[in-house]
């Protein structure tokens, strides 16, 4: 048995139609004002900086400083694996347990493997 439903009845004539239109990307580049030191700098539409490039570099090298390259000690290893002789920058808690970089390395990427096979 087919049941027809009606036509919906006309829109009322104080009815108002929504449609939605894309955002509109602004085109060339946009000039905007830094919000620490108030020069203009200009930005590609996609960018969105607050700070201009210099005081941008500036908090950088604040939140991230670099390590300092004094002088440092080196401390020749034997691996406890291979076997093979290696220098480290850092005094190993244990000398006759330190690896190789390569074989630090082989440990590491085997532990990661075991640990998720054996959650899944």
């Amino acid at each position: 048995m087919n049941v027809r439903k009606p036509p919906a009845p006309p829109a009322s004539p104080g009815t108002v139609r929504v449609q939605k239109r894309q955002a509109q990307v602004p085109s060339g580049l946009r000039t905007k004002t830094c919000d620490k030191c108030g020069r203009t700098f200009e930005l590609e539409p996609e960018q969105k900086f607050f700070l201009c490039r210099d005081c941008y570099e500036e908090s950088q090298r604040r939140q991230h400083p670099r390590k300092a390259r004094g002088t440092s000690i080196l401390t020749l290893i034997r691996c406890a694996q291979c076997g093979g002789e290696e220098y480290l920058d850092f005094l190993p808690a244990d000398p006759a347990e330190a690896l190789c970089k390569a074989c630090f390395t082989k440990r590491k990427r085997e532990q990661k493997a075991r640990s998720t096979h054996s959650i899944a």
